[in-house]
């Protein structure tokens, strides 16, 4: 999450952002504001995802998949854009996002390609 806001020094100690984060990728897909409201009183990010995943069992809106398939694509396009900034050398990033139980989140399109390679 920390990376689809720029941040890449990640350790915690550093900088966070992580619900300032969820919070923006939710406004950018469309989160009505009573909902947005909810997630600003998440104290962490599982809690975030832990209410997405109410509302979309509630209402089949699929919130989750929306919001963080948002993310790990822009998690690509920044980490792409920072690399040639350190190196200038153009990769190619595909990106995979995971719940504290390491169940996947959401996956990238570039990230799906290269798992695809990888079977």
């Amino acid at each position: 999450i920390k990376l689809a806001g720029g941040i890449f020094h990640t350790h915690h100690h550093l900088a966070d952002g992580r619900l300032e984060i969820l919070v923006a990728a939710a406004t950018r897909m469309g989160l009505p504001p009573a909902q947005l409201s909810r997630l600003f009183d998440c104290e962490t990010a599982e809690d975030v995802l832990k209410y997405l995943c109410e509302i979309d069992t509630a209402d089949g809106s699929e919130w989750v998949t929306r919001i963080y398939g948002y993310l790990t694509e822009r998690i690509d396009n920044r980490s792409q854009t920072y690399i040639y900034s350190q190196s200038q050398q153009s990769v190619s990033v595909g990106s995979v996002v995971f719940d504290r139980q390491r169940r996947v989140i959401a996956t990238s399109a570039t990230g799906r390609t290269f798992l695809t390679q990888l079977c």
